[in-house]
């Protein structure tokens, strides 16, 4: 009813889940990752630099390859100082994306300092079963364009990381950059010029940069934000909306462009 005041929960605050915290039977838990014959060279030269010492020292993950077994691999394991359970998983992650040849130095800090991370793969056969030969061939020079200009182009605009690996497309990103970048070598291995894909390229990422989560856009009409302020960090508020930054905060709200709002936004990339 109007004049009314809605009270919103407290957001819960609830410490990290610790490995000793969990059950005896599963107090320590394992992750595999195979080592293609391919990258056991890449994986001896970085060893050190990029795998034994982040994941040992700043993610508290044991960690060793074990070449004994039928399938060489990269063994994971949670030690009793780990401060994060999902550190494990996050480390497993990491060492696949390096398997599939990801650059490490590109996605290290992605994938072990932050969440939401998400890897996908394209089959050219799959999106287009009749490529064989030299339209397979072609196809996969559509998608790398000269000298790397499309992929890096796709790169550029949804923020992700693309490896081409034959007939394989290997994408990493946040869930929604993979499903834009997704979509565009969709459109070049179905046969769309490359102009068109950068022009929606453009288009995506321009409605990217003006959307703002539907639960905090409701919030917004009905005026709660003063109370979301209070117990909500702004950037938790527009955790959704990365090209979203805060410009000052005003704790009277105003009408602006038919939103109550308690704080302007400015939209950093309307290009």
């Amino acid at each position: 009813m109007a004049g009314q005041t809605v009270e919103l929960p407290k957001k819960p605050k609830f410490e990290r889940l610790k490995p000793q915290d969990v059950s005896s039977v599963a107090e320590v838990r394992f992750r595999c990752v195979d080592i293609p014959p391919n990258r056991y060279t890449p994986l001896y030269k970085a060893w050190k630099t990029h795998f034994y010492e982040p994941i040992r020292n700043e993610m508290k993950i044991d960690i060793r390859t074990n070449l004994k077994t039928e399938h060489p691999r990269v063994e994971l394991k949670t030690m009793p100082d780990t401060p994060d359970i999902g550190n494990l998983q996050k480390c497993a992650e990491y060492l696949n994306a390096f398997m599939l040849g990801f650059d490490p130095d590109q996605v290290k800090d992605a994938f072990l300092k932050y969440d939401g991370f998400y890897l996908d793969t394209v089959n050219i056969k799959e999106v287009k079963s009749s490529l064989k030969g030299e339209h397979l061939s072609r196809t996969i020079g559509r998608i790398c364009g000269k000298g790397g200009k499309t992929k890096f182009t796709i790169e550029n605009a949804t923020k992700t990381r693309i490896v081409v690996a034959g007939e394989i497309v290997h994408v990493c990103g946040s869930y929604a950059a993979v499903k834009i970048a997704r979509d565009a070598i969709c459109r070049l291995i179905l046969g769309s010029p490359a102009g068109s894909v950068y022009s929606r390229l453009r288009i995506v990422a321009s409605r990217a940069s003006e959307s703002i989560n539907a639960t905090d856009y409701a919030l917004l009409c009905h005026g709660y934000l003063d109370m979301i302020t209070m117990e909500y960090s702004i950037q938790e508020l527009f955790q959704c909306s990365s090209f979203l930054h805060i410009s000052s905060i005003n704790k009277s709200p105003r009408l602006y462009e038919g939103v109550s709002v308690a704080t302007y936004v400015a939209l950093s990339t309307r290009h």
